[in-house]
């Protein structure tokens, strides 16, 4: 009776032992291998670094990306690295030359930072010798968001002071009426920090009131003077006088219309002005992407808008999926192996302008839907019983 439950036990044992070998022997085989590859040069996503830090990064501004190849095989290598933002190539192909044993170089491409999220392909290309293994020749950095930058001076719009780049700050702009974001705000061709009238286009510079010169009086040659002489000195007085009178209604009326229009424009309060920037910054998020999954690596896009009137169908729009495919209609899209995926919508806006919106998509290997785990869940259980079977004979 006991060599019986001795002899179960083994073949238990024996059974727990093939199967561990099945589920794990091509994980073994393949870390034995990497350890004895002669040519391997590869990176990882740690290895793509930037010269501007990726949380403070300004559209419009340039930032140098950095690449580092490591050699982990046993001999001198050469390759060449490419640097691409979905299928765009960024700059050129940069050729490296490695030693061996674990040693690292690094190359490097300079670039203009674009408006819209980002992140950045590495690829290892051309190598030479051929490579052992392709699956650490290309990474992914994480996603970058630019922060808005409208007057492209290296500076973020929040931490900027003057917006537009007129030399008026902020502050001062909304104080006397002007627009912020446009260093001219009556689009007269003058910008505002020169503008004597910033708020009219038909004025540009200081106008110059001249004062008219008084009369020089004429000295006096007799004493005494007839009363022809008296009359005429009365004319010549009232003529003088009422020039006077002229020149002082003149003045007045001046400053009676300066005072009017500053009494305008301080009657504009500051929240006007405020809705008057918000109404000019023009950057408004207006579309959303809805994802729907339908099976494992088959999902449904679509998206809605802010704009309760526009139909999203009527709206031409362009889909990047992240796999190198792209569709000018929203509806299914089925990914053909595992991985994240950042989709991409870029809709025409009502005033030539360009609305986007991205999400990110993780198709996992180990999941329910996966019909590829599934079969090999079944094989194993098959080949499970198999063994159960052959041991009970």
């Amino acid at each position: 009776m006991y060599q019986i439950y001795l002899n179960k036990i083994c073949s238990m044992k024996t059974f727990l032992l093939i199967l561990l070998m099945i589920v794990f022997a091509p994980a073994m085989t393949g870390q034995v291998l990497a350890r004895e590859f002669i040519y391997d040069v590869g990176l990882s996503a740690q290895d793509i670094t930037f010269s501007l830090p990726v949380d403070r990064m300004p559209a419009h501004d340039f930032v140098r990306i950095y690449a580092k190849i490591t050699n982990y095989g046993s001999s001198d290598m050469m390759a060449s690295v490419a640097f691409y933002k979905g299928v765009q190539l960024i700059g050129r192909s940069q050729e490296i030359s490695i030693r061996a044993d674990g040693l690292a170089d690094e190359v490097f491409v300079d670039w203009e930072v674009p408006t819209e999220p980002f992140s950045i392909t590495a690829k290892i290309q051309n190598s030479q010798p051929g490579d052992q293994n392709l699956l650490n020749n290309e990474t992914q950095s994480i996603l970058i968001v630019p922060l808005p930058d409208r007057d492209k001076d290296a500076i973020p719009d929040t931490e900027d002071t003057d917006d537009d780049n007129d030399n008026v700050s902020d502050i001062d702009e909304i104080a006397q009426g002007t627009n912020p974001n446009n260093p001219d705000s009556d689009e007269d061709g003058v910008l505002d920090d020169v503008d004597y009238y910033p708020l009219d286009s038909a004025k540009q510079e200081q106008e110059v009131i001249i004062q008219p010169v008084p009369e020089e009086k004429q000295p006096v040659v007799e004493e005494s003077r007839t009363n022809n002489d008296s009359a005429s000195q009365n004319d010549s007085t009232g003529q003088t006088e009422n020039a006077q009178d002229n020149n002082e209604q003149n003045s007045s009326d001046q400053e009676s219309e300066v005072e009017i229009v500053d009494e305008a424009q301080d009657n504009q309060t500051l929240d006007e002005l405020q809705a008057q920037i918000l109404d000019a910054d023009g950057i408004l998020e207006k579309v959303k992407i809805v994802v729907s999954q339908i099976a494992w690596g088959e999902y449904e896009f679509s998206f809605v808008t802010d704009e309760v009137d526009i139909n999203p169908a009527d709206l031409n729009h362009v889909w990047e999926f992240g796999d190198g495919e792209t569709s000018s209609t929203s509806g299914i899209h089925k990914y053909k192996q595992p991985g994240s995926y950042f989709v991409k919508v870029k809709i025409d806006g009502e005033y030539g302008n360009t609305i986007k919106d991205v999400v990110e998509v993780n198709v996992p290997f180990f999941s329910i839907y996966n019909i590829y785990l599934w079969g090999a869940g079944l094989l194993i259980l098959f080949v499970a019983i198999v063994l159960v079977i052959f041991i009970k004979k």
